[in-house]
């Protein structure tokens, strides 16, 4: 494995790489090496301002460990969009923790982690608190211990979650729905749709991502059915025999049309 250590500070003015641009970077930190006497004072802070990438719009990024080696504090905060052909998302998220770090691994829990709704009015792509994870300079490699977070209104569960990078970086998930109201969810994310009904659903998920994605997905029904309400219904017949009724009229005028010519 390898080791980090010492300070320094870094400020970056304008940088590009590939397909990705920095307006500017500012970072500065103090890490002491490993060893008896080295649980000294930790710090690290870096500061990324209008980052540009095909994957993602980052207008700020920011990091703040301070504390010891064997116990610090982490806050984070990134705000920008994922630009997308139909509709550019939106990006919040402000992970905090606590760690402890031995010159070779990162380990430690993040209190809170959030990742804001992709638009307005809909549930946060992301909801986690006490989420234990491991990070490891051989690979490298992160690991989260298991447990469960909010995605999209839907409490998922997890026994497996890992990405190791390198030059064949891949991510695998092992996931498990938790019973699940659809009906309500679903209006969260189509208030104006009419979802109704009793409709209960459970499911779980095997995921790899290397070079192509490779998935074992199942959804089964526990309980209920899932409808449209009524009054849904309703306006959808009212304005679909509207419809109806003004592509009669306009048939009927080109057909009195042609006796006339």
């Amino acid at each position: 494995g390898w080791q980090v250590g010492g300070s320094g500070r870094l400020n970056v003015a304008s940088a590009s790489a590939l397909s990705t641009r920095i307006a500017s970077a500012k970072a500065s930190w103090a890490l002491p090496l490993p060893g008896a006497d080295g649980d000294g004072p930790i710090a690290l802070t870096l500061d990324i301002g209008q980052l540009r990438d095909p994957l993602a719009e980052l207008d700020s990024a920011r990091l703040d460990v301070q504390g010891r080696r064997s116990a610090h504090e982490v806050k984070a905060e990134v705000s920008g969009r994922i630009p997308r052909e139909s509709q550019t998302l939106s990006l919040k998220a402000q992970p905090q923790g606590r760690g402890r770090w031995d010159g070779e691994a990162w380990a430690g829990r993040l209190a809170r982690l959030d990742i804001g709704p992709l638009r307005p009015n809909t549930p946060a792509l992301l909801a986690a608190r006490d989420l234990g994870l491991r990070w490891s300079g051989a690979g490298p490699r992160l690991e989260a211990e298991p447990g469960r977070a909010e995605v999209g209104g839907a409490f998922v569960r997890w026994q497996a979650l890992s990405w190791t990078g390198g030059e064949h970086p891949e991510a695998r998930a092992d996931l498990q729905l938790e019973d699940l109201a659809a009906a309500p969810l679903m209006a969260r994310w189509q208030p104006d749709f009419g979802w109704g009904g009793d409709l209960r659903v459970a499911g779980h998920a095997s995921l790899l991502f290397n070079e192509r994605l490779t998935a074992e997905l199942l959804i089964e029904r526990q309980s209920g059915d899932l409808r449209v309400t009524d009054e849904f219904i309703a306006i959808y017949k009212q304005i679909w025999r509207s419809l109806s009724a003004e592509v009669d009229i306009a048939r009927q005028e080109q057909k009195e049309a042609g006796r006339v010519a």
